[in-house]
């Protein structure tokens, strides 16, 4: 095991900090890629919020074949097309709502550690298995 990949069998098998290393090894990557499509800071990081959840759900099966940013990539890019989509004007409506969520993500991390929340993250990601059979 070298590398992202051990981090993510670690994580897939409950290991916290082996999540949280790999949380603060790409969430301003994935910030940053979100802002680029969004160019609003809240949307862009409910975004990075939504992409961890995603992989905390993938964590079990996922083995990479490349760097993990190949796996991120179009997982941030279509949530990002998602929100635009949601954001877009459509007949009979006179503006683009903002997302209800917008924000959220500075509402989980007030006052915590970035360390802290990659674990609250991975403890209540680890809990949508059991939500979502």
């Amino acid at each position: 095991m070298t590398g992202d990949q051990g981090l993510i069998q670690k994580a897939a098998a409950g290991d916290e900090e082996a999540f949280s290393e790999l949380y603060l090894s790409y969430r301003d990557w994935a910030y940053r890629l979100a802002w680029r499509f969004l160019k609003d800071e809240g949307l862009a990081q409910d975004v990075v919020q939504e992409t961890f959840v995603y992989l905390i759900k993938k964590l079990p099966t996922l083995e990479l074949t490349a760097c993990l940013t190949t796996f991120l990539y179009p997982v941030v890019k279509n949530l990002c097309l998602n929100q635009l989509r949601a954001r877009r004007p459509r007949p009979g409506r006179t503006a683009a709502p903002r997302s209800p969520r917008a924000g959220t993500f500075l509402a989980l991390t007030a006052g915590r550690s970035a360390e802290r929340f990659g674990g609250t993250a991975y403890r209540a990601g680890r809990g949508l298995d059991d939500a979502f059979h």
